[in-house]
């Protein structure tokens, strides 16, 4: 059996279907609305989540929501940890995790490196996971479970959410192109279903091995590609240096959501070799999956 945790998700409810889909045997595991209970923030014993499981797809935890670094830490690695914990005491044989892409540092050769080799983000979020993926490991070093640690880029699909939608919005009435500024690796959720679907499928060697896996399109997106791809061509743009003070103001503004959207336009972050998908089997870019909504439709 298969258990997901963030089942009701943005990324664990497409996979719980796709995963029902092919006619496996899947459980959810949640707060609410899930086959069985599970509190990421209590200190409750979590091998009763596991009876009958032999692969774990860990979901859930805190987002981008600008929490508070304590709550990251008591779900994001706290949480991670303890069911990592079960999962060894229950005999579970892979325990896939789903961390970010935001831990890999921007100068990285290799992505598929190991956290401890490298410093803690300066994002909380990212921070979390950095330590989650640093905890897992120390648990599951040694035993029979396999930890295959997921990095993926940021995630798209043509149902926008976050700062990609809130971008969407604001180009029904602005008129400019983003600037060329900013770079990062994506991936849309549709291949990201379709990555981990086929890493099920393999066999894996289990007894303490640790994979470290980013997942992306190949793709290099900077600001302006992004914008082009969710609001369409701009015949006006600014000059850098107008949008660099545009950015400056937004990034000093006290809304979370105004700071979160300078930051993305203008950060640069790992992206590796643009062309080379770190997953495997990728058909989406950005503006190809904008571009396709019924083809995705039917392939969800």
């Amino acid at each position: 059996m298969i258990l997901i945790t963030g089942a009701s998700g943005y990324l664990g409810s497409k996979l719980y279907g796709e995963l029902k889909r092919q006619g496996l045997s899947v459980c959810s595991a949640g707060r609410s609305m899930a086959d069985r209970h599970l509190d990421l923030a209590s200190n409750e014993d979590y091998s009763p989540v596991m009876a009958g499981v032999n692969t774990v797809i860990h979901c859930a935890g805190i987002a981008h929501s600008h929490a508070r670094a304590d709550d990251y830490d008591t779900i994001n690695r706290q949480g991670s940890a303890r069911l990592a914990l079960a999962a060894r005491a229950m005999g579970v044989s892979r325990f896939l995790f789903f961390s970010t892409l935001n831990v890999v540092p921007i100068d990285a050769d290799d992505p598929s490196t190991c956290a401890s080799q490298w410093a803690a983000p300066d994002n909380l979020y990212a921070a979390s996971k950095h330590a989650a993926e640093i905890e897992l490991v120390r648990i599951l070093a040694g035993s029979q479970c396999q930890l295959l640690i997921l990095r993926p880029a940021l995630v798209y699909d043509t149902e926008l959410t976050g700062n990609l939608k809130t971008l969407r919005q604001v180009g029904r009435w602005f008129p400019f192109a983003l600037p060329d500024s900013g770079s990062r690796s994506m991936v849309s959720r549709p291949d990201l279903v379709a990555m981990v679907s086929r890493m099920l499928a393999r066999e894996g060697s289990g007894w303490g091995e640790t994979q470290c896996i980013a997942l992306t399109d190949g793709q290099r997106y900077v600001a302006q590609r992004i914008g082009e791809a969710l609001m369409g061509p701009r015949a006006w743009s600014l000059p850098n240096w107008l949008w660099r003070t545009v950015l400056l103001v937004c990034a000093g503004l006290p809304s979370a959501k105004t700071q979160s959207i300078a930051r993305s336009l203008s950060q640069d972050l790992w992206t590796g070799m643009p062309g080379e998908p770190q997953g495997d089997g990728v058909r989406w870019n950005l503006k190809s999956l904008l571009e396709s909504p019924a083809t995705v439709g039917a392939d969800h």
